[in-house]
């Protein structure tokens, strides 16, 4: 049996109850041995990192994280708290030799919309 979302844990899976005989629940614990298994993998992204020196590091197993803006709201005080958010969290959360990086940041983005026009 495979379930996202919908059970926190293995006690959750050997509760359900899929039958009832005579007024008794048959719960699936009674009928069978509940064991958590190996995490689902949804999907890979790799990752090159070009080196000053021409070199290219590959990193095959990259994790990625999305974050949104939601709509109407102003992009320069939510991407300062991600900023501040990902500095902490590297800096006094996650373990050493692990690390957030961006590789997409638009808190210049205005810039790069700009720069081509010129104002005479």
């Amino acid at each position: 049996m495979q379930s996202v979302g919908l059970f926190t844990d293995v006690q959750d899976i050997e509760n359900t109850v899929v039958k009832n005989s005579n007024g008794a629940a048959v719960k699936i614990k009674d009928i069978a041995t509940v064991e958590q298994g190996p995490k689902i993998r949804l999907g890979q992204i790799g990752k090159a990192t070009h080196r000053p020196d021409g070199s290219i590091v590959d990193n095959p197993d990259t994790v990625e994280g999305i974050v949104l803006l939601q709509k109407g709201s102003d992009s320069d005080p939510v991407l300062e708290g991600i900023h501040q958010e990902v500095k902490r969290l590297n800096e006094h959360i996650l373990p050493k030799g692990v690390a957030i990086v961006p590789f997409l940041d638009r808190s210049n983005w205005w810039l790069t919309r700009w720069k081509p026009l010129s104002i005479t």
